[in-house]
């Protein structure tokens, strides 16, 4: 945070995205997203913030935690990278499976690790969950699994 004084000697406390000569901090823009079987993706997506400097980078997996890999859903890794003095968001997909089960809502967890250049991660939002809520056992062509 920055602090500007205005005019009248007031001073406003302001959330800037950037902070010079930092490579900043790495986090979910949402740490929490919903993904229905019938979209078939979730989609999370990562904000560098607090700096721009540098070239970073961060390793990010996809797991479940009540979901079932291919079963529920495809598991994805990979990096994220920065180029100097680029602060845009950037999407991680993780793609649904449409299995035609009668189920629960289940979970799927996404995990940042490993930045580099000097970038940090946001300890609360460096990790995020997917929700994939509850079935009514059609698959997306609208056909009954108890069929």
């Amino acid at each position: 945070m920055r602090r500007i004084t205005v005019l009248l000697g007031l001073s406003v406390l302001i959330a800037g995205p950037v902070v010079a000569g930092e490579p900043g901090q790495l986090r979910l823009e949402q740490p929490v997203v919903s993904a229905p079987e019938e979209s078939g993706m979730a989609r999370f997506v990562i904000e560098r913030v607090l700096g721009d400097d540098g070239v970073v980078s961060v390793d990010y997996r996809a797991a479940g935690a009540t979901a079932t890999a291919a079963v529920d859903f495809v598991p994805v890794s990979g990096t994220l990278t920065w180029a100097n003095h680029d602060a845009a968001s950037k999407t991680i997909t993780v793609p649904i499976l449409d299995d035609a089960l009668r189920e629960g809502a289940e979970q799927i967890v996404l995990v940042l690790s490993n930045p580099t250049g000097g970038a940090r991660l946001d300890g609360a939002r460096g990790f995020g969950r997917a929700i994939i809520p509850s079935s009514d056992g059609e698959n997306s062509n609208g056909a009954d699994s108890d069929s």
